[in-house]
Order: C-alpha cells, then structure tokens, then sequence
C-alpha cells in the first residue's frame, strides 16, 4: 500500500491506508489512524500533522469528493478496488482543500496507483486528478461550504434541522471546517491550571488553554504528537475529547454508586465515572467488540482504576 518501500511510508500513503481500512474493513478512522501513526516511526511531526488531517478531512468531505471524481470517471469508480480510490479521494481532498501544490497531490496518487495496479490505471489516474486540479482551481469558500453541507447525510440534515432550525443546522456543519483541538482529560481538576502552565513551558510553540465545557479538559494546538507532553506517562491525563468528558460528567455519579456504561468503547468515559464513584463505587462496562473491552481494562489499569466487570454485550 505504501509503494516500493513500506518502511518509508508518506502522509499521504498513510492516510489512504486509514481510508482503505475504514471504507473496506468498517474500521474506526480514528483507531486505524492511530495504529497507523504507531508503525509510521520515521514520520516527523510535521507529516504526522499532514496525515491526520488528510484523513478526516477526505472523510468529512468524502461524498462530494466521489461525485467529483465521478464527472471525469465515465464508468464510474465502483469497479475500482479498495486502494486505488482511496489514493485519488486523498488527492482530490488536497487539490479541493488545501494548499498542498497539485502537482504534489497529483504525481504522488498517479505513482501509488502505477505500484497498486500498473500503468493503465496510473494514466487513469493521472487524466482524472487533472481535471479534477483544473475544477478545483475555480472554487471558492462558498463552494467549499456547500461541499461540506452535502457531504452530511440527509436523515441527519434533516434531524439537525428539525432540532436547529435549517440555519442553525447549517452552521452547525459548517463548524466542522476547522479542526478540532486534541484534548486531555485531566485527572485531577484542581491540578488543571497547574497542568496548563507546565505544558505551556514545555511546548512554548504550542497553544494550551483550560476547556470551556468540562473542568477536566485542557485543549491542545500545535504540539505535535501528545504521547511526547510531559505527564501522560505518569497517568496525570489522557487523551479525550472535551464532549465526551461532559458526557460523563453529566451523568453526576457520585462517591459509592453503582454505574452501568452501557456503551463503553476503550474507556474513556467509564475512566471519569470510575473516578467519580471512588473505591467504595463500581463501574460496569459493556461493548459489543470485545477488543474495545480488553483496550478499556488497559487504559484503565494504568490509571490507577478497574471496572468491576465487563460485558462483551450490544445494547
């Protein structure tokens, strides 16, 4: 998948991977994105950067992307395999959305597809990404908006706006342009600010704020790779995004209480809840991918917590 040499993979290389796994294997983008990144060693941070955000802005994006390539694909792109699409939807989303130069974008898809498939389908590629390079050049941000709003499926436009309005439902879409911070759960939230400073002094570069949602979360910008920030070894914090630690939150457990997490996945919510209920409490975790599970009791053991007990279960 990743050419000649599999041990050099490129951003782009390893985001098409993570597409080819979410799209042929059902995977979740963000833990084929991660496995992918932990073989990518040599990757630097900047590359790393590139990958991720290749990856879920193709997917943001993805049915536009395929109806773009479908005007100059005369037969269509369902008779292709699994990774040849995923290289040309990888290209088009960097000649579309960024400021990636498409002869990069290009050159770097036609080679992958020439290694994948031979030369009929490179040049394929090549009269495809062409076009769709010379389309691209007339977009504007208005048609970048609209390409994100299609992109969303109509049972959820339709529920965002039975529940917003359609102009709010828009907005909320179009929030999804930028990308989101990555953000640590904090364990301790009287240590947060502590936290913020101690970071902020070890990535000076980088941008870290205390969240606006959760007391838990600190958000992070431009610090590279997170396992590398000082305290996450020692299990101070984790990764979790600030919606899913008020999800937690909400639910008010308190010290001694009995909890049911009936969708737990790894665990980061059953983590705030088990802090929450303390020793004298328990937690229950449940999934349905007994994988997820076995992840959850990890994640938790090096944290200092257990789930009482866990059910491989699809509620």
């Amino acid at each position: 998948m990743y050419g000649n040499d599999r041990a050099m993979p490129s951003a782009r290389a390893l985001a098409a991977q993570v597409l080819v796994r979410v799209q042929r294997d059902r995977a979740f983008a963000a833990a084929a994105l991660e496995a992918e990144l932990a073989r990518a060693v040599q990757l630097d941070a900047r590359d790393r950067g590139l990958a991720t955000e290749l990856t879920y802005g193709t997917l943001r994006v993805l049915p536009w992307l395929e109806a773009e390539l479908a005007r100059f694909a005369p037969r269509g792109l369902g008779k292709l395999d699994p990774a040849v699409r995923a290289h040309l939807f990888v290209a088009a989303y960097q000649l579309a959305f960024t400021r990636v130069p498409a002869f990069a974008a290009v050159n770097e898809a036609v080679l992958a597809v020439h290694t994948l498939r031979g030369e009929r389908l490179a040049a394929f590629a090549n009269a495809v990404l062409r076009k769709v390079a010379t389309r691209a050049g007339t977009l504007g941000d208005a048609d970048r908006d609209e390409a994100l709003a299609l992109s969303v499926p109509a049972w959820l436009r339709d529920a965002l706006a039975s529940a917003l309005t359609p102009e709010g439902a828009r907005a909320f879409v179009l929030a999804g342009k930028e990308p989101p911070p990555i953000v640590l759960r904090v364990e301790d939230a009287n240590a947060r600010d502590a936290w913020v400073r101690t970071l902020a002094e070890a990535v000076p570069d980088a941008r870290f704020a205390a969240g606006t949602v959760s007391p838990l979360a600190i958000t992070v910008r431009g610090a590279g790779n997170p396992q590398k920030l000082p305290g996450g070894r020692e299990g101070a914090w984790a990764i979790q995004e600030e919606g899913s630690q008020l999800a937690a939150l909400a639910l008010g457990a308190r010290e001694g209480e009995t909890v049911l997490d009936a969708c737990a996945g790894r665990g980061n919510k059953t983590a705030v809840l088990a802090r929450a209920v303390g020793a004298r409490g328990a937690v229950d975790a449940c999934d349905a991918l007994p994988v997820k599970l076995d992840r959850l009791r990890e994640e938790l053991a090096g944290l200092g917590l257990h789930p009482r007990a866990t059910f491989p279960v699809d509620w």
